[in-house]
């Protein structure tokens, strides 16, 4: 039997109005349990995240290429100067530096090492999927590989069906790019979203 260690990159606290220490704390967090991690199994370190997580795990990736080997990121806002204002400026004040361009996964795609999954949905409303695009782009003018995929009726989450091939893809990206084994497919899933009639 094989181990490997996935981090997951969350937002704390509630989805608006997060305390800066809340959220640096966060991060601070991971780095713990990134570094904990890394003595365990040095070769077999990913992270994975949706949203603001998403462009955490990505940018983990990136910024951290000889550490994590492999990143999932779902939904993310991977340049925060393409996201709703209110949003970075909210952690990361008025953009009046470099610090925007200087962290945004678009101007560090160059960097990418290990393997990485972006995901998004066609029809998010809450972090256009230009963001994706974009990376994705940076990717392909840097030869660096990388996989896609978009699910083109999907808002910010993905349900029924989507959910599920998402979870699939996910689970076999790490199966096969982290731990080195055959993916599995051919999954059943319960159906809980069906309702019984009584």
């Amino acid at each position: 039997m094989q181990a490997a260690i996935v981090l997951v990159a969350a937002g704390a606290g509630t989805r608006f109005g997060r305390p800066k220490a809340l959220v640096e704390l966060a991060g601070a967090t991971l780095l713990a349990r990134s570094a904990a991690a890394f003595a365990a199994l040095p070769h077999r370190v990913a992270v994975v995240g949706h949203s603001a997580g998403g462009y955490d795990a990505a940018h983990a990736l990136l910024a951290y290429p000889d550490f994590y080997k492999v990143a999932v990121a779902s939904s993310a806002d991977h340049d925060h100067r393409m996201e709703k204002a209110w949003w970075p400026e909210m952690y990361m004040g008025w953009p009046v530096d470099s610090a925007y361009h200087q962290q945004s996964n678009i101007t560090m795609a160059g960097n990418l090492k290990g393997k990485l999954l972006i995901t998004h949905g066609g029809i998010d409303e809450n972090v256009n999927p230009s963001a994706t695009f974009k990376l994705a782009e940076a990717l392909v003018k840097n030869d660096k590989p990388f996989e896609m995929l978009i699910f083109p009726s999907q808002r910010h989450g993905y349900a029924g069906d989507h959910r599920n091939y998402f979870i699939k893809k996910r689970w076999n990206f790490f199966v096969e790019h982290l731990l080195g084994d055959v993916p599995i497919w051919d999954i059943k899933w319960e159906n809980k979203d069906k309702k019984t009639s009584e």
